[in-house]
């Protein structure tokens, strides 16, 4: 039985998920945090069994904490702050922050809706990518028969921008 749900899962999978072609972060710099500080910052003491729900939520004993509100609280006074994700390899949530953020999207069956309209679908993006920047370029290119979305954010005072984000 297990071998089969592997086989539709290989055949299927690729048809399921989106493709992030690119994400690339100019001047990045990251905060990371073990499982174990970011449940005991929501209150739970005993952090036996931590886990990875997906790459934004975490199940901390029954428990479950979106990381990317986590992140913003602890980087709340950070304007080039842009996300927060889970490293399930390392175990670690990381904040990140950056200068600009460039985003390529495969235009598949999931992630479609946000290529038919690239400003719209850019807007709707940058809350998992680029939360405090600003939406400065959104086209539709085609590569290969395939679409791909792409979305440039930059940081608000860009002009600002020190060569080495302090954090």
């Amino acid at each position: 039985m297990i071998y089969l749900l592997s086989l539709l899962f290989f055949i299927l999978g690729p048809m399921s998920y989106s493709k992030v072609l690119g994400h690339r972060v100019l001047s990045q710099k990251n905060i990371n945090y073990t499982f174990k500080d970011v449940c005991l910052e929501i209150g739970v003491k005993d952090s036996l069994l931590l886990e990875a729900v997906d790459n934004h939520r975490l199940d901390c004993m029954g428990q479950i904490v979106k990381v990317g509100p986590f992140c913003q609280r602890k980087m709340a006074k950070n304007k080039f702050f842009t996300r927060g994700y889970i490293n399930r390899k390392m175990g670690e949530v990381i904040c990140e922050a950056g200068a600009q953020v460039r985003l390529k999207i495969e235009c598949d069956e999931r992630d479609g809706k946000y290529c038919h309209s690239p400003k719209s679908g850019c807007d709707r993006l940058k809350s998992l990518f680029a939360s405090r920047h600003d939406l400065n370029h959104f086209s539709v290119d085609s590569f290969d028969k395939k679409k791909v979305l792409n979305c440039h954010f930059s940081a608000q005072d860009e002009g600002k921008i020190p060569t080495a984000l302090k954090l």
